[in-house]
């Protein structure tokens, strides 16, 4: 079976956030909101996106950032993704594979568990 998609996480994956981790641990999302332009894409990840989408793949984030803060980022950086699996969507966060399956689901695409 070939490679159907990719399902990154957000912060500390896709972007660097690190300034705003004391208001994301305290769950402060307004605060974090109206922080957003200290949070920084990382190098080669608008070069690899456009790498998954031009092979065709889905692809998915998930993070344990509510989803208005998770499309705040990603629009910021005009990354659009085909599923977000975003805090209090599933049962488990991670590390637990539900964010993993649930975004499977999303994308139609099967998940090996």
């Amino acid at each position: 079976m070939s490679l159907q998609s990719v399902i990154f996480d957000l912060d500390q994956t896709l972007v660097d956030s690190s300034a705003l981790e004391p208001y994301r641990k305290a769950q402060l999302w307004d605060v974090v909101m109206g922080s957003l332009d200290q949070v920084a894409i990382y190098p080669g990840i608008t070069e690899l996106w456009q790498q998954c989408r031009a092979a065709n793949l889905k692809i998915a984030v998930f993070t344990n950032s509510p989803r208005r803060v998770c499309e705040a980022v990603l629009e910021r950086f005009n990354l659009q993704p085909d599923a977000i699996v975003a805090f209090g969507e599933v049962n488990f966060q991670k590390p637990s594979r539900a964010p993993t399956i649930r975004a499977c689901e999303l994308m139609g695409v099967p998940a090996y568990t």
